[in-house]
């Protein structure tokens, strides 16, 4: 990845749409009922 981020940047990156992925299939699998205001960012 030579977009202007180092190693480090990337791997954080990464962990944050990993995150973001796990919360998703959660609230999915459980079947919870968001607030209007939370959204897709991915």
């Amino acid at each position: 990845m030579d977009a202007g981020f180092s190693q480090e940047e990337s791997c954080e990156i990464i962990a944050v749409i990993d995150l973001a992925t796990l919360f998703k299939v959660y609230t999915r699998a459980l079947r919870l009922d968001l607030a209007a205001q939370c959204g897709a960012i991915l």
